[in-house]
């Protein structure tokens, strides 16, 4: 019996956990499903600096020896950047099968040299995997190079959209945030959108879910406090069944990110796979996702569209979650044909 060349995982895994690292792990655990030999190697910095530099050498290390199987890597941005174009240069000259998987776009309209180094190195031998039609337009403008370019979206990686919860009756509407609080991930207009209807005299509840990472997102949740009383929540960090609970008590998905390696958020699909529509900055692939109107510019006023919604209406969720399904069927194809590529390699 010839056995099976192994599969080698670069990239993010939790904890802590984020989308990269969520992404990683779900790849990593259907890979295994259908039988892989994995060889993890974990990026994260959760760590400490010693012990990560070793994971990164050690991974090095190991392709440096490989003599054949494929390499999957969980896309960076920043500085850890420059390591994994070293991984694809080894790896491509050890002649393995490589697939990127971009999770960022900081990188997409200015060239950046980690990524024309990536490209450049990689070859025509290096597959990209990007989340959204976006993407791949802005990835194929910016590096020439990378030519063989395939849309996965990360709603391959959530359940299947479930029926329509019933019709909720509550005094108020509920908006709904869930992320690591941070300021580049739009904590504090969030918070904006919740006083500046609480001054209209709309009545809402907001609901901030995820953990505080930091004094400034701390500041900026003690002021809402003291100055929304109860018609704010705030949760902390959720599980699995907290998520869910979450999804099924909000009217409406806040999500005014400003993070520059924004890509495809998790969260924002969850809440369209539970039929909750969300109001987004156009960042990423976020533009794919909300619906018309929902996608306010970088310079545009989110509160504004939102205290809108809350005076004429707010939209169902039956619109939210066809758009899920369609994107996650379309990427059901996309990740099957992905996992086969990387299986593929002898």
């Amino acid at each position: 019996m010839v056995e099976r060349a192994p599969v080698r995982v670069h990239g993010p895994l939790p904890p802590p956990v984020h989308g990269a690292a969520r992404v990683t792990a779900l790849v990593a655990e259907e890979l295994r499903s259908r039988g892989a030999r994995l060889e993890l190697n974990d990026s994260n910095d959760a760590v400490g600096a010693p012990r990560r530099a070793w994971r990164l050498l050690r991974g090095l290390l190991r392709l440096l020896v490989a003599r054949r199987g494929s390499v999957y890597v969980g896309g960076a941005g920043g500085e850890l950047l420059h390591y994994q174009a070293l991984v694809v240069a080894i790896a491509r000259r050890r002649g393995l099968r490589v697939v990127f998987h971009h999770h960022n776009s900081s990188y997409l309209d200015e060239p950046q040299p980690a990524m024309e180094r990536l490209v450049r190195w990689g070859g025509p031998g290096v597959r990209h995997v990007v989340l959204g039609d976006v993407m791949a337009e802005r990835l194929r403008r910016t590096y020439p190079g990378a030519t063989d370019v395939v849309v996965c979206s990360n709603a391959a990686l959530l359940a299947a959209a479930g029926p329509p919860s019933p019709a909720r009756e509550r005094d108020r509407p509920v908006l709904g945030h869930l992320s690591n609080l941070t300021l580049d991930k739009g904590l504090r207009e969030v918070v904006d959108t919740a006083l500046r209807a609480q001054a209209s005299g709309i009545a809402c509840t907001l609901v901030l879910a995820g953990p505080c990472v930091d004094d400034a997102a701390r500041a900026v949740v003690a002021d809402a406090r003291e100055r929304l009383g109860d018609a704010l929540v705030v949760t902390g960090p959720l599980d699995q069944a907290g998520v869910e609970r979450f999804y099924a008590d909000v009217d409406l998905f806040l999500f005014p990110s400003r993070y520059r390696n924004e890509a495809e958020p998790l969260v924002v699909l969850d809440a369209l796979r539970h039929g909750v529509e969300a109001v987004v900055l156009d960042v990423g692939c976020l533009s794919e996702l909300a619906a018309p109107g929902l996608v306010v510019p970088l310079d545009g006023d989110l509160p504004g569209v939102v205290l809108d919604l809350l005076r004429t209406g707010l939209p169902d969720g039956a619109d939210a979650r066809a758009r899920f399904t369609a994107r996650r069927e379309r990427a059901l194809e996309a990740r099957a044909d992905l996992l086969d590529h990387l299986l593929g390699a002898s």
